[in-house]
């Protein structure tokens, strides 16, 4: 008892500095601090993870499609007014031809439009890909936006909702009969050019309306019409943008690159 009585004597009365403990709370607060954000970005990394799973999940199902069916898709696309087309995307939506018809058209607008450069630059030619990116976010954008946009039109304006990846299927199939008209727009005539671009406007917008038809017809028998019109507003859009942007300013660019 002696040994505990000197030390308890000897520490009684004495103060433990305000700094000591003012590290000593700190540290606490620190180790506090530290452990917490460790925990919410452990539990943000979670959630993040998960969420992109899930994501990956649903779409991987659109993407996963038979070389069949595909084939018998893109010949649905090539006769517009065919009914088969409409009830194999009522079956089973994809979202695999779609997004390889835009890659496809994205690539052939440039190397076309290089194509249609060399036959009319008499040998003085120098190649440009630059415009690939331009192409790029207009194919995309337009094709993937143009249905969201009808989608979100449907459900707010009309009170209807549409089954979006149809929507999407049947845009994105729309463009199929676009691929062979980019091989002839490489002859350098503007005349044929123009004629093959109305061909693909009449062809894919009847292709549009009959399928877009099918998909709303049941649903809102009144709201049919003005979605068909806006739809051939952007046709219209499509056409121009089309023959007085992407076919002029490829060859445009190039021209200017030499």
């Amino acid at each position: 008892m002696s040994g505990f009585q000197e030390f308890h004597d000897e520490n009684l009365g004495k103060e433990i500095p305000i700094n000591d403990q003012n590290e000593n709370i700190g540290n606490k607060n620190n180790e506090f601090t530290i452990n917490g954000n460790a925990n919410i970005t452990e539990e943000v990394s979670n959630v993040t993870v998960n969420y992109i799973n899930n994501y990956l999940s649903f779409i991987s199902k659109y993407f996963d499609v038979e070389l069949k069916d595909i084939i018998s898709k893109l010949k649905g696309a090539i006769i517009p007014l065919n009914k088969s087309f409409y009830e194999s995307i009522e079956e089973k939506p994809e979202l695999y031809g779609p997004f390889w018809t835009f890659t496809t058209i994205i690539f052939l607008i440039t190397v076309t439009g290089n194509l249609n450069g060399y036959l009319s630059s008499n040998n003085n030619f120098s190649s440009n890909f630059d415009f690939m990116p331009y192409a790029a976010l207009f194919i995309y954008g337009f094709g993937f936006g143009v249905p969201f946009l009808i989608y979100l039109i449907s459900k707010f304006a009309f009170k209807i909702e549409i089954d979006l990846v149809s929507n999407l299927c049947v845009y994105g199939y729309s463009f199929v009969i676009l691929i062979p008209i980019l091989f002839v727009c490489v002859i350098p005539s503007d005349f044929l050019e123009t004629i093959f671009l109305i061909y693909y406007l009449v062809h894919s917008s009847i292709f549009l309306f009959y399928n877009v038809y099918l998909l709303i017809s049941e649903k809102a028998p009144k709201a049919k019409y003005p979605i068909l019109g806006i739809l051939g507003g952007f046709q219209l859009i499509l056409f121009f943008s089309l023959k007085f942007y992407f076919f002029k300013n490829v060859s445009g660019r190039i021209n200017e690159k030499k």
